[in-house]
C-alpha cells in the first residue's frame, strides 16, 4: 500500500475544513444561538477553509486529525460566540459534542483515507499489463477467399437451418 497521495490530502482538507464550519454552526444553534448572520458566517467560511488548507498540507494520522477538527471546532465555536455577541461559554455537553465529532469524523476520514489509498493502488496493479505482455498494435488482416463457392457455403452454413428432414430420409 502507498501512502497517501495529493489528492486525498486535498480532500481530507476540504472534508475538514467543512465538519469545522459545520459542527461550529450547528452547536451553536444547539446551545441556544442563533444562527449566524452574513459577517460572521462569512468569517465562519474563511476559516474552515485555511483550516482545510492547513489540514491538506500537514502530515496524516489519526492524534493529528483529531486535534485539527477539535482545534478547529473550538476556533470555530469562539467565532461565532464573538460575532453573535452573547459570549464564547461552552457548556459540559457542547464540549462533549465537538469531542465526540471530532473523533468520529477523524477515526472514519482516517479509515476513508487509507481504504481508498489500498483500493487505488490494487486497481493500478491488477489492471497494468505484465512486462512481457505488451499490446499488439500491428492490424490483423485476414486474406479474402477468392472463390466464391467458398464465400456461399460459408454463408449459407451460418443461416438458419432448413425445416425439413434431410434429403436421404424423405426418399
Amino acid at each position: 500500500m502507498s501512502v497517501p497521495t495529493a489528492l486525498t490530502a486535498r480532500f481530507r482538507g476540504a472534508v475538514v475544513g467543512s465538519v469545522c464550519a459545520g459542527a461550529a454552526i450547528t452547536a451553536h444553534w444547539a446551545g441556544g444561538g442563533d444562527l449566524p448572520s452574513t459577517a460572521p458566517l462569512v468569517v465562519l467560511a474563511c476559516f474552515g477553509t485555511a483550516v482545510g488548507i492547513v489540514v491538506a498540507g500537514s502530515p496524516t494520522g489519526l492524534p493529528r486529525l483529531f486535534g485539527h477538527l477539535w482545534l478547529g471546532q473550538l476556533l470555530g465555536h469562539l467565532i461565532l460566540g464573538v460575532g453573535s455577541g452573547h459570549g464564547v461559554g461552552m457548556s459540559p455537553g457542547m464540549f462533549a459534542g465537538h469531542t465526540a465529532t471530532a473523533l468520529i469524523v477523524g477515526a472514519a476520514l482516517c479509515f476513508g483515507e487509507r481504504l481508498v489509498v489500498f483500493v487505488a493502488s490494487s486497481v493500478r496493479r491488477w489492471s497494468t499489463l505484465p512486462p512481457g505482455c505488451a499490446a499488439d498494435d500491428r492490424h490483423r488482416t485476414f486474406p479474402a477467399p477468392q472463390d466464391a463457392a467458398v464465400v456461399r457455403q460459408f454463408l449459407v452454413g451460418a443461416g438458419a437451418p432448413t425445416r425439413g428432414p434431410p434429403v436421404a430420409a424423405a426418399h
